[in-house]
């Protein structure tokens, strides 16, 4: 290590707490500081300090400090007291913390001198480093949020059916290998305790540093079937070692060709049993970590409403591994009703049945199911159940006629729905279950077991004494008779002038003739929806839409959707709104809840019908051929007159 000069100009650090400067020298392996004026100075014959030329320097023992660096944690280290004239940092102090002189030396950041400025501030790693990262919220405040999608944890499962061997790759500083544009450079200034400093490559703290890299990785890795990747973790599986090692050679080419390096410290390649994001992937299925589950049986009953917040947020990461858990938890959840966070030191008040909820919680996660890979072919079946507080759901996998769990499902009944009869609650576990798990669902054949006799009591019932549901089993083999006559359609559509501006215009549809059921003719669609939508002359489109309507009145919202799913002309959405709107068999029939004018004042009238006061009634039950009345009230002399009408246009 070389001793310092009194003054000099090489980079420093300042202890906020106490005041020292502290010189930074990477070429010293040790942390130094001098000793106190008032401290026995008896060298110590277990420590041999030399200085760059050799010179021994006598030491005097060793103190923990506690430094302030300004950057939003401290940084506890072991110095070496010793024979010099200011404090030095050496080289272990900046490796163990991975500070930015590293990252300069890297090319990753240099000195700024931008009109910008963010906070920095530190993360802890998992290794007991800490991770540089810009406090840059008034930053992303500003930008252009990017919207690309990122991957759903969970999927990672939905491919593993059949493999038996896997590896983790992981990307070594993944987000500083990509370059940041030029002119963005300075926008991601950080003020750090050497100056100000900016980054050239991509780093932590910006908003779209995830969605970026995430886009960057799928285009190195895809078109390959064998692999899942999050961000700089990348997953590889296959059914066989052989198979394996030519899926990790592909990947590894890929990754070469983009010019990434690999973290070979957290790799691990061709195993049976793997660690991934809080997982345990086995052949057989996933199942939380065994630390995990040994943490929360040593977790200490909590004694603040933070500290159980903080308990019920680790069971409920591994929540789609407990059966019910809604249920065993429901006691505990209790004492979060109006509390302030993780930090809330509010004292629980533990009654017995609280503390057997809170044992049965730590037993039920030890006792956690293994989740069976998803096979694509293997029948579903879903297991629902419905309690006075909680309703649930289990999602199996039949092979082998043996049940495979692959996910369970439970949430606590809302205040309103906890006063629903045992019929409604298990209807609704059942709706609940299959919209948690229809990311599974769509598209698959499954079974729904309930133990509510009352639910199945319908299914169970002999045709004969079954008609209604036997009719409603067929009303998709039934063909209605079409009101809408496609012929005349498209015969109007070859001199509807709407249609040919539209076609000449080049407009983004895509518009080609299609030959309907029971029409002989073609009619000009719009196909790039996946189904035939025929586009609607003007003269035909109310007769259109009443045909549609006048099956079920449904409301506006319904109406627009369900014209727009069949067919298409400009302002379809507009016009649809204004007819259902206008529907009299609406009218009379649905409830109008707004039905009240604003309140409003008028001026006084000065003499007779100056001011008079009408409204329109009806249609009414036909009377001489007359179904409406036209009222009309005289303000100042309260004078009515009543005139009947036959049509709501009649002038008469």
């Amino acid at each position: 290590m070389a001793e310092p000069s009194q003054h000099t100009s090489r980079l420093c650090l300042l202890d906020r707490k106490s005041g020292q400067k502290f010189l930074i020298d990477s070429g010293s392996e040790i942390c130094v500081i001098p000793p106190s004026p008032t401290m026995n100075k008896s060298p110590q014959s277990n420590f041999s300090l030399f200085a760059a030329n050799n010179t021994k320097i006598p030491a005097y023992g060793m103190v923990r400090k506690e430094l302030n660096l300004g950057v939003r944690r401290p940084f506890i280290w072991t110095f070496i007291i010793a024979d010099v004239s200011s404090p030095i940092i050496g080289a272990d102090f900046l490796k163990h913390f991975n500070l930015l002189i590293d990252l300069k030396k890297k090319g990753i950041i240099r000195p700024s001198k931008s009109p910008w400025s963010s906070p920095l501030h530190v993360v802890p790693k998992s290794d007991s480093t800490v991770r540089p990262v810009g406090d840059y919220r008034q930053l992303n405040s500003v930008t252009e949020f990017d919207s690309y999608p990122m991957p759903y944890l969970n999927d990672f499962a939905h491919a593993l059916h059949g493999k038996r061997i896997f590896s983790k790759i992981d990307i070594f500083k993944a987000f500083h290998q990509i370059p940041i544009a030029e002119c963005d450079i300075p926008k991601t200034a950080v003020t750090t305790p050497w100056g100000l400093y900016e980054y050239t490559h991509l780093c932590f703290g910006l908003v779209n540093t995830p969605q970026t890299f995430m886009r960057f990785m799928h285009e190195v890795l895809i078109g390959l079937p064998f692999c899942f990747v999050y961000l700089d973790d990348i997953l590889c599986y296959s059914e066989n070692a052989e198979e394996h090692r030519s899926h990790l050679r592909t990947i590894f080419q890929r990754l070469s060709s983009y010019g990434l390096k690999l973290n070979i410290s957290k790799c691990v390649f061709g195993v049976t049993e793997l660690i991934f994001f809080g997982h345990l992937i086995t052949p057989d299925g996933i199942k939380p970590l065994p630390d995990k589950v040994q943490a929360v049986l040593d977790y200490k009953q909590p004694e603040t409403v933070g500290s159980l917040r903080k308990f019920l947020g680790l069971l409920n990461f591994y929540r789609r591994f407990l059966t019910k858990a809604a249920e065993q938890q429901y006691l505990l959840s209790e004492f979060l009703k109006g509390s302030k966070g993780k930090k809330d030191s509010k004292p629980l008040k533990w009654s017995s049945e609280a503390i057997t909820a809170f044992q049965r919680c730590n037993q039920a996660f030890a006792d956690a199911a293994l989740l069976a890979h998803p096979s694509p072919s293997a029948p579903l079946a879903l297991h629902v159940d419905a309690s006075d507080y909680a309703i649930g759901g289990a999602l199996h996998q039949v092979v082998d006629s043996e049940l495979q769990p692959l996910g369970f499902f439970s949430r606590k009944l809302t205040s309103s729905e906890k006063s629903y009869s045992a019929y409604d609650r298990e209807l609704l576990a059942i709706y609940s279950a299959i919209r948690h798990f229809r990311y599974m669902l769509k598209a698959r054949d499954f079974t729904v077991f309930t133990d509510h006799k009352p639910l199945t009591y319908p299914f169970r019932q002999k045709r004969s004494d079954n008609i209604a549901a036997d009719v409603l089993s067929r009303v998709s083999a039934i063909t209605f008779p079409s009101q809408i006559d496609y012929d005349c359609i498209a015969e109007t559509q070859q001199t509807d002038q709407e249609l040919h501006t539209l076609i000449a215009s080049g407009t983004s549809l895509e518009l080609k003739k299609v030959t309907f059921p029971n029409s002989s003719t073609e009619n000009m669609c719009y196909l790039s929806t996946g189904t035939a939508r025929p586009y609607i002359p003007k003269q035909h489109r109310q007769d259109v839409f009443s045909a549609m309507h006048n099956l079920s009145h449904p409301g506006i919202r319904r109406s627009v959707h369900l014209m727009k799913q069949r067919f298409v002309w400009p302002s379809i959405s507009s016009d649809v709104a204004k007819w259902a709107r206008h529907c009299l068999a609406c009218q009379k029939s649905k409830i109008h809840r707004h039905t009240r004018s604003p309140l409003s004042s008028f001026q006084e009238p000065s003499q007779r019908f100056d001011h008079v006061h009408l409204d329109l009634i009806g249609p009414l039950p036909p009377s001489n051929g007359y179904t409406y009345c036209l009222t009309m009230i005289d303000r100042f002399s309260k004078w009515p007159e009543a005139q009947p009408l036959k049509d709501i246009m009649d002038c008469g």
